[in-house]
């Protein structure tokens, strides 16, 4: 435990033992289902889950539009309270990236033999996902596709395509060509699907005709669909759209540098049979959905990073939760398992995105996953999102419940009831602090007192918000999309899964061991610094210092990735330059958050 003034808080304890033991049990229980299965489970690759209410991304968008806005509106069943509806911060979608993400062969082993199929054509079913979801947004732009000179590549594999048509053989041939061969007429810059292939070790076999036009996203589906029959690639289709979706939040990684992915080996030896036509991937029918899903990389990886949360656990005992999830991810993530690692994630909701960001080999945020578990370090993708959450039906935040009321319980008050109505009520308070929820989803720990709850929410302390996502609605078009309401599927885990998180505790390892206590008190002080200009009596200064509103640094809401440790190390060197104590501590007034946020949107412009 550890005294704060006066509150003492407790990191340790029979509770916190409790939760160490659960979550050890959980994971240990999960990698030793991914050591003995060789083949993943039929939820992995079912992407149509995630789909429950995300919206269709918009079919005409200006040709000159290099992003959309977007909001979600919420409704309360609350019928004692004067509030029925609300609506979160909007949020965008950028529809061009300076660069295009690179892209080159894996010499690892991972994905070599997907569930022991002797084809894998995994390498090329993601490039041509990249083309359809490329050809759909210059589709819903009016603007055309264009191949540019194609460098015929040689490599050690030869894939012979006879069953094609002069058409569909030049589209295999152009999106396998080393450097970038085809590009959407705009301007100079990519889509965030654009891919630039560096090598992929392989050569398709015949002669084309280079004045055939690029197909449209319906006609490469069909490609598509013709190969996976031929070759019979069956899942891996599906796969291979994860690990294409996944591009946008690779490419956010460095949006200053080219980013590259490693792909799996492709080996396509053994024919199945000449496939016929008319046939499209079974996902395609959702591929406006997909798009919406996958343009936003902070949604996106919201999504992946739900899977590492329990939003039941109280923040001070974080890092009981995440020290074992640690402890069996740490040598898989070192050792580059990645098919083991989508293995061990196979029993969560967010399975089929983790197996299509596997696929990408080791870029960043994989190498991201440690950092986050050792010590809560944040990313922009490891951001809770409300809408996200909402869309898929997976919770990533506390604030994704919303209990029973009325809130007020004996003369107090949740502190989780406190922050979820605040984000209610953020209009009531002079400045925006409150808009947007908490980062990071664990719940802050006890109760308040009623006298020490602010006066701006007195009017809401005996209501019981049961707020439920109503639409979404596109900008500047006012288009609203309720989402897939009959989608197939469920929001829980996979059933076949489900006894992982059933697991029973056996016996409980040591607090020394296993409790990752930076972890916890990094999740205490950040979901109280989210509401430190509102301290309750004996609390301000102790666990966080009492601030003054300035405006957030919109990063935390954008689709960039930006280097936080390195924008607070020129802070830092700024600092130093000062001539003197006193000048220095006049100087931070409010010059130092000025600084941060103009080298954070230098980093993301």
């Amino acid at each position: 435990m550890l005294a704060h003034g006066t509150l003492t808080i407790d990191y340790d304890g029979p509770e916190a033992n409790a939760i160490l033991s659960r979550s050890d049990s959980q994971w240990q229980l999960a990698l030793r289902h991914a050591m003995l299965t060789p083949r993943f489970p039929e939820s992995s690759y079912r992407l149509e889950r995630l789909l429950r209410r995300v919206p269709s991304f918009p079919n005409n968008i200006p040709s000159y539009a290099s992003s959309i806005e977007g909001y979600s509106s919420w409704k309360s069943s609350d019928n004692s309270c004067s509030m029925k509806c609300k609506t979160e911060n909007g949020h965008s979608f950028y529809l061009r990236r300076r660069y295009p993400t690179t892209c080159t062969i894996s010499t690892s082993d991972n994905f070599r033999l997907l569930d022991g199929s002797p084809n894998n054509g995994l390498a090329l079913l993601v490039l041509g996902w990249a083309y359809i979801l490329n050809a759909s947004l210059a589709e819903r732009q009016r603007l055309s596709l264009h191949y540019e000179p194609l460098d015929g590549p040689s490599g050690s594999v030869k894939i012979n395509l006879d069953y094609a048509l002069p058409q569909e053989l030049t589209w295999w041939k152009a999106i396998v060509a080393r450097g970038s061969v085809y590009s959407i007429a705009a301007d100079d810059r990519y889509s965030p699907w654009g891919v630039l292939v560096d090598s992929l070790d392989l050569e398709i076999v015949g002669e084309i005709d280079v004045h055939h036009s690029p197909p449209t996203a319906r006609q490469a589906a069909g490609y598509l669909a013709r190969l996976c029959a031929a070759y019979n690639l069956g899942s891996q289709c599906s796969a291979a759209l994860a690990a294409a979706l996944s591009l946008p939040l690779h490419r956010s990684t460095d949006p200053l540098h080219p980013v590259t992915i490693e792909l799996p080996h492709p080996s396509l030896s053994i024919r199945i049979e000449p496939p016929g036509q008319g046939q499209y991937p079974t996902d395609f029918r959702h591929l406006d959905r997909y798009m919406t899903l996958s343009l936003s990389p902070s949604y996106f990886g919201s999504i992946l990073w739900s899977v590492f949360s329990e939003p039941n656990v109280p923040c001070n005992f974080a890092g009981a939760w995440l020290g074992p999830i640690g402890d069996v991810l740490r040598p898989i993530v070192e050792r580059n398992k990645l098919e083991l690692l989508a293995k061990v994630l196979s029993f969560t909701n967010a399975a089929p995105l983790w197996l299509g960001l596997a696929l990408c080999g080791p870029g960043k945020i994989v190498k991201s996953i440690i950092p986050f578990l050792d010590k809560l370090r944040p990313f922009p993708h490891t951001y809770a999102s409300v809408d996200a959450a909402a869309w898929t039906g997976i919770p990533q935040s506390f604030m994704d419940f919303y209990p029973p009321g009325p809130y007020v319980q004996e003369g107090k008050i949740s502190r989780a009831d406190v922050w979820r109505l605040r984000h209610d009520c953020h209009k009531n308070y002079e400045d925006d602090s409150f808009s947007a929820a908490p980062q990071h989803g664990w719940p802050p720990f006890g109760t308040m007192r009623y006298e020490d709850v602010e006066l701006e929410l007195h009017g809401h302390l005996n209501c019981s918000h049961q707020w439920k996502y109503d639409f979404w609605t596109w900008l500047p078009s006012g288009i609203r999309d309720t989402g897939i309401l009959d989608v197939k599927g469920e929001s829980h885990p996979p059933k076949d899964l489900l006894y992982i998180h059933q697991a029973k505790i056996k016996g409980s390892r040591t607090q020394e061991r296993g409790i990752n206590y930076a972890a916890s008190q990094a999740a205490t002080r950040r979901i109280f610094e989210w509401c430190s200009s509102q301290v309750e009596k004996g609390f301000g200064g102790s666990l966080v210092p009492r601030r003054e509103f300035y405006p957030p640094l919109e990063s935390a809401e954008s689709n960039v990735c930006v280097d936080f440790d390195a924008i607070h190390r020129c802070v830092n060197e700024w600092r130093k330059t000062l001539p003197h104590r006193q000048r220095r501590k006049e100087a931070l007034g409010g010059t130092v958050d000025r600084l941060r946020k103009d080298l954070v949107l230098s980093a993301a412009t």
